[in-house]
């Protein structure tokens, strides 16, 4: 019997209404209807289901529901926020969208892991056809420092002490931007600071792309009371654009150089205290025992506002200050829009990556509010057994924390 013709357009799947408990204010939202049609025609539970530009996470959102694997991923900061906020907020009442699916019988989102791969910058310094190798000197010198003759990845600048205002020599340490900057690499350069070119240098400015998770605990065993002779830096994604208009061979105070520098700022890198662990006692469940460990945050600390935020741009340095303190808090966890634990970091064999086993977030739009501060984590104690803490502010920087929890 004749029919209506298959189809290729679906019209039969409607937006997502304005005042829709699935909606999570991104611009690109998908249904989740219209990707569940997707899905099961084209998979079947337990397969791997692959999303690169992910948007507000709506793939990875259905196919957790249909008890499918999944990975997914974006360049943009936002995007990794809407996406981590609405897996951990899945199932919960008022999250809206298509109902667990899975023959398991779960309601809430399974761990997830968000990783940072680190190697961004690579891809676009080789995209603006740079090699790796020339990145150091340009970068040192949008920052305005010279290249050291005969140190790789060292520089020289003379700047004024913010305290005293004198004038002073400093080394500057540029790292690799295709791996995380380390405690070790920086601290080998400040032990030249007494002894390169006769000494005399004051302080080291490191430039990191990316620093080793607890790089401030592994400088401060390395280095001692000499930490405070290092400042950590981050160096700016956005740098990259302007590398390329830097002529070869140019000095720090050239005029093209230095109109460059006026649209490049390399913040502070942020400050995360080591979180307290309180032994609570112990728990009997199904026949086991368990000790219980409550983990509360210690204090958050931001230096500096990121670049490319216009509400701040007319601000003077003191002027920001004020803000990142009053916006922040005492402890500056005001600021916290996301952190995690993972209560069996590496495995009994080291190699499990980070898996979140308990999350808070400060949640987006209307449902903004400040993120809880403690957590009560139950485990089978080991020897050698780590927790690992991750946590991300409302600007998108990221602080990690890893330590040994306790036996008994």
């Amino acid at each position: 019997m004749p029919g209506m013709p298959l189809q290729s357009v679906w019209a039969d799947v409607s937006v997502i209404g304005a005042q829709s408990s699935e909606r999570v204010a991104y611009d690109t939202q998908k249904p989740e209807v219209f990707l569940e049609r997707i899905l099961k025609a084209s998979s079947n539970p337990n397969d791997l289901v692959a999303d690169f530009f992910c948007g507000s996470g709506t793939t990875a959102a259905v196919a957790e529901k249909l008890s499918r694997r999944w990975i997914t991923s974006d360049l943009g900061k936002a995007s990794i926020q809407v996406a981590r906020n609405r897996f951990v907020k899945m199932g919960e009442p008022g999250s809206g969208g298509l109902a667990f699916q899975r023959p398991d019988g779960a309601t809430r989102c399974s761990p997830f892991v968000v990783e940072n791969l680190g190697n961004y910058q690579r891809q676009l310094i080789y995209l603006n056809d740079h090699k790796l190798k020339q990145v150091g000197p340009l970068v040192m010198t949008l920052f305005g420092a010279l290249p050291h003759p005969s140190e790789r990845n060292l520089g020289t600048q003379q700047a004024n002490d913010p305290v005293t205002g004198r004038l002073q020599r400093r080394l500057v340490l540029v790292g690799e931007p295709d791996r995380p900057l380390s405690a070790r690499r920086v601290a080998e350069a400040v032990r030249l600071l007494n002894s390169l070119d006769g000494g005399g240098y004051a302080k080291l400015v490191a430039l990191g792309w990316d620093f080793e998770l607890n790089f401030d605990a592994g400088l401060q065993k390395l280095l001692g009371a000499d930490t405070a002779k290092v400042e950590s830096r981050i160096v700016p994604t956005d740098i990259i654009e302007h590398l390329k208009k830097i002529p070869e061979g140019a000095a720090p105070d050239e005029p093209t150089v230095e109109r460059l520098r006026e649209k490049v700022a390399f913040f502070e890198k942020p400050w995360l205290e080591p979180p307290t662990l309180s032994v609570q006692g112990w728990v009997e469940q199904d026949g086991q025992r368990f000790l219980k460990v409550s983990v509360k945050l210690g204090r958050y600390l931001l230096r500096s506002v990121p670049s490319g935020l216009k509400d701040f741009a007319k601000m003077s340095e003191a002027e920001r200050q004020d803000w990142l303190r009053k916006a922040g808090g005492p402890d500056g966890l005001s600021l916290v829009d996301f952190w995690s634990l993972d209560d069996d970091l590496g495995g009994e064999d080291g190699k499990r990556p980070f898996t979140s086993t308990w999350q808070d977030l400060r949640g987006l739009g209307k449902r903004v509010r400040r993120i809880v501060t403690e957590a009560e984590i139950l485990y089978i104690p080991r020897p050698g057994r780590q927790i690992g803490l991750r946590m991300v502010d409302v600007f998108g920087n990221d602080a990690a924390w890893r330590g040994l929890l306790p036996e008994a």
